[in-house]
């Protein structure tokens, strides 16, 4: 058997274990669009923060792929998936056959149109490795930050760039921060903590423009008519299925990949 994944995080890899419990002599090609072989994503914020070296962001042993015979392409994405030939497209125009594939993609940032954003250099989204990296390599020309959301993703961005002792404002439309996850009386706990510490948290309320000239930044306008100065901004809204390459293919797509009850 012809084993494909595509993605290379905690799915690919569990993906791999099963695999090889039951098929040891199957080839098995996993795609990444990412750089870094499997790593904790939850550790992006410490790696800003300083409180990890990148030799502490893999949490596989070194030789998985090579044990389990897995050939990994990373820095390679998939452009499309042709389900009668069998093949997946990968960006360069390669075609990579399959006997049997499973997406498991994960989620892409999802950033809202908002006024002012086109040419603004630093805009940033959170939910890699790379976009740590990024945000550390140019940490010496932050001071003020705006992160857009207070889910998870928004914490953590503001988690890294707090250790940077950057000044940060989270905005949150929700009336409560973690709002999927803390009742009302919790989300006001947690950002009690927060402005102790030197955080900002606005809640019931929203980014809809980013101020400034040209590729700088000065500040957002909230929809309240508030003004913020800051210099970067965070879009932490959210993730939504990393599914785009399926478009024009036969697998059929509502909002994520539709499976049956065996997947």
């Amino acid at each position: 058997m012809n084993y494909v994944i595509i993605g290379n995080s905690v799915a690919a890899v569990g993906a791999v274990r099963g695999i090889r419990k039951i098929d040891r002599q199957g080839n098995i090609t996993v795609i990444s669009r990412e750089r870094h072989i499997a790593y904790g994503r939850p550790l992006i914020s410490y790696l800003l923060g300083g409180l990890v070296t990148e030799k502490r962001m893999a949490y596989l042993p070194e030789d998985f792929y090579e044990t389990n015979r897995v050939n990994l392409l990373l820095n390679s994405e998939v452009v499309g998936l042709n389900t009668d030939k069998k093949q997946v497209k990968l960006a360069g125009g390669d075609t990579i056959p399959y006997g049997k594939l499973l997406i498991a993609t994960g989620g892409d940032p999802f950033v809202p149109p908002i006024e002012g954003m086109t040419g603004k250099e630093k805009v940033f989204t959170f939910t890699t490795w790379d976009d740590a990296n990024k945000l550390k390599g140019i940490a010496h020309d932050i001071e003020r930050v705006v992160v857009i959301g207070g889910g998870l993703i928004g914490l953590k961005a503001a988690e890294g760039l707090h250790q940077l002792g950057k000044q940060i404002t989270i905005v949150e439309l929700a009336d409560r921060i973690l709002s999927t996850a803390f009742d009302r009386s919790a989300g006001r706990i947690m950002a009690k903590k927060m402005k102790a510490s030197g955080i900002e948290v606005i809640t019931e309320d929203t980014v809809v423009r980013i101020e400034g000239d040209g590729a700088e930044i000065s500040g957002v306008t909230l929809k309240s008519e508030e003004f913020i100065p800051c210099d970067t901004v965070i879009v932490a809204i959210g993730v939504r299925p990393s599914a785009g390459f399926l478009k024009g293919s036969k697998v059929e797509v509502n909002r994520g990949v539709v499976v049956d009850d065996r997947m």
